[in-house]
């Protein structure tokens, strides 16, 4: 959640903040001076570009003019160069089966089955065989109840619900048993009644790639064809109530998420769906209340799961199974099924095979790659720094919120408390965690990737389910994917996190200028403090329960802030295939990096001799990137982050030392009056 570089369906708008700022900023010179610089070949090597009309442009222009995406990538960048970096130190550690912790053993076993070409192209898709036949084979309704409460038959629990372990929103102290919507091939809900654009790509993929891998299992093309078609058919009928990408973009979205049920109550909803006998043959121990993500959807499922509908679950299961299976079992299947994905995303060529090993073991090994990572790369001195950046950003954001004329005391005084109270995760934890129990059976003693695959699935679920009724351990960092280029803010244990696979490149170097490391990691930990204090995050109290801490005038004083946010960048327009910027969507990671650079321009503040010239410069080029028109879209639609240029550009003219640095004028592109200005604190 809030992740620095997540990826978040969500999307909506306020019309009245549309309405808001529509007659100030149809006169903006700011936006329409900028060049959506997305797509490589937007940016010429020979044109001039004023760092006073479009400094992302401008400052980046060598670079955008001839960067490319690499074979087998949706985009490349700054983020890419770090990520590739990582990639190459994680490979010579799998490759080479040198290390002598059990993590680096595990992560070496697992290459061995998955570069062993030969093994795999000699089974095919021989050992998922039997799993598809016992869905085939169901007759009744009452065989489909067997089968889905057989973890031996389906072992990764395919079905129409999903469910784990969560923190509920109003009381994150233990973990509960959550259950949530079950898995569409489309990325909105809403595509099931309107189709998008993105809707058509991922639909046309999707429907290709199961195609080809249903013909794999013997069924005929018709056969594979109506099959495909069943399994829309199901997924509209789930979809009818199921959260649209409107739903999750809107700002009080994760409120509706928090719905307190019993298991017993549960069961009612779902009708003849044996979510009951589900989770307790999965090992489930339920001992309080359930958490229903969406209720409503449940009693859709109750209305779908039944004799007459069989033919089509039957169906949507055997094509699920297809699809999830298409990068476990052969070369020939990889390698079709990659070439369909690339070509709907506009992506050339595939990613090398050590990359692709490396991203299989971060799919099904990704808490061992955590520490193996962590053993490899992350250094004492790395933790020191950060922590020291940590330690001068919170100071600031205290001397921040005591000074915001618009917020009263009392509610000064919660998020002061919220603000001391945040948990500070950063590099790594003081305990690794242990897997000392669990095993591969590599190659030489018979194993194979399928069964590999699936002790993993097995070994992590119960890890995961085992949570359940266990309380949330504040003091120990719950570290995830530390080895991304990233790191992120969690409201429900009030902590930021921050990873050491982003301390490298243009974020963090021991020999960078006290600029460049505000502008680099300095900006990253601003961000992520930020999401305490933004849309979302203000949501949560200190505790890292979702509770309204604000004083009725002060909620209102800042909603009118962040609706004038909002409406700036709703009148934004990206190109015609895109439309224009959603800024509720958008919303709460806008407000992070407009507090994250008013932050660094504060601690500079201190620095008589600091250069404002090489720290704007700096940032400009730690979110530099290019990306396929496909790519795009999708983060149009699918990321809550504002694209490259807008992140820089449309925060930096906010403040005044970036208007005097430059000598900014009001006939310049960069330039925002300070009335139309949308800085939130």
């Amino acid at each position: 959640m809030n992740r620095y570089v997540q990826s978040t369906v969500m999307s909506c708008s306020i019309l009245a903040g549309v309405i808001f700022l529509a007659t100030s900023l149809s006169a903006l010179a700011g936006p329409s001076a900028w060049t959506d610089s997305m797509v490589p070949g937007s940016i010429s090597a020979t044109k001039t570009y004023s760092l006073k009309d479009d400094f992302y442009v401008a400052v980046n222009q060598q670079k955008l003019a001839v960067m490319t995406i690499p074979e087998g990538e949706t985009n490349y960048g700054t983020f890419s160069e770090v990520e590739k970096a990582n990639s190459a130190r994680l490979i010579e550690v799998m490759k080479n089966g040198k290390g002598t912790s059990k993590d680096e053993q595990l992560l070496h076993t697992y290459y061995g089955l998955l570069s062993d070409w030969a093994a795999r192209n000699a089974q095919g898709v021989n050992p998922v065989v039997p799993y598809m036949n016992e869905i085939k084979n169901i007759s009744s309704l009452a065989e489909m109840t067997a089968y889905l409460t057989s973890p031996g038959k389906n072992p990764d629990a395919i079905g129409l619900i999903g469910f784990g372990p969560s923190l509920p929103m109003s009381n994150p102290d233990t973990y509960a048993l959550t259950f949530t919507e079950g898995n569409l091939f489309l990325p909105d809900a809403a595509d099931y009644k309107e189709m998008s654009e993105m809707g058509k790509i991922y639909k046309q993929s999707s429907t290709d790639v199961s195609l080809y891998m249903l013909q794999r299992f013997g069924f005929t093309k018709e056969q594979a064809q109506a099959m495909v078609d069943n399994c829309f058919k199901l997924e509209a009928m789930m979809a009818d109530k199921m959260y649209t990408g409107a739903d999750k973009g809107s700002i009080d979205f994760l409120s509706r998420l928090d719905n307190m049920m019993s298991l017993a109550d549960v069961q009612a909803k779902c009708g003849a769906y044996p979510i009951s006998a589900i989770v307790s043959a999965y090992g489930v121990k339920q001992t309080g209340m359930c958490s229903v993500q969406n209720p409503e959807y449940f009693s859709t499922l109750a209305a779908i799961y039944n004799e007459q509908n069989l033919p089509l679950i039957k169906d949507y299961l055997m094509v699920k199974l297809a699809y999830e299976v298409k990068e476990k079992v052969d070369r020939a299947a990889y390698e079709e099924t990659t070439k369909i994905e690339n070509e709907a995303m506009g992506v050339s060529g595939m990613k090398a095979d050590d990359e692709y090993y490396l991203s299989r073991a971060k799919e099904n090994l990704g808490k061992v790659v955590d520490n193996v990572f962590i053993r490899n790369f992350a250094t004492a001195k790395m933790k020191k720094d950060v922590l020291g950046i940590i330690k001068e950003t919170t100071d600031f954001y205290r001397e921040m919120i005591k000074s915001e004329d618009w917020m009263s005391a009392e509610t000064k005084a919660a998020a002061i408390n919220k603000l001391d109270k945040m948990q500070i995760n950063a590099v790594f934890p003081d305990k690794l965690r242990y897997y000392g129990d669990l095993d591969i059976t590599p190659a030489s003693a018979g194993g194979t990737l399928y069964a590999a695959d699936a002790q993993l699935s097995n070994y992590f679920m119960r890890e995961a389910l085992n949570r359940i009724g266990t309380k949330q351990n504040r003091s120990e960092w719950d570290y995830s994917e530390v080895y991304e280029v990233n790191s992120n803010y969690d409201p429900q244990d009030n902590s930021i996190n921050i990873f050491p696979g982003i301390l490298g490149g243009a974020f963090y170097r021991e020999d960078m200028t006290r600029e460049e490391m505000l502008a680099g990691i300095g900006m990253v930990i601003g961000h992520e403090i930020s999401h305490a204090f933004d849309s979302q995050g203000s949501q949560f109290d200190a505790t890292g329960a979702m509770a309204d801490w604000w004083t009725e005038a002060d909620k209102k004083a800042f909603d009118e802030k962040v609706n004038k946010l909002i409406a700036y960048y709703d009148n934004i327009k990206v190109n015609d295939l895109c439309g224009n910027c959603d800024g509720e969507f958008l919303s709460a990671e806008a407000i992070a990096d407009l507090a994250s650079i008013k932050c660094m321009l504060s601690i500079a503040k201190e620095d008589p001799n600091f250069d404002y010239d090489k720290f704007f410069r700096t940032y400009a080029g730690v979110w530099l990137r290019v990306m396929t028109p496909e790519n795009e879209l999708w983060r149009m639609t699918q990321d809550n982050h504002p694209l490259s240029y807008l992140r820089v550009n449309l925060t930096v003219a906010q403040f005044d030392e970036f208007i005097k640095t430059y000598g900014i004028t009001p006939s310049d592109g960069m330039y925002i009056a300070p009335a139309d200005r949308i800085t939130v604190w």
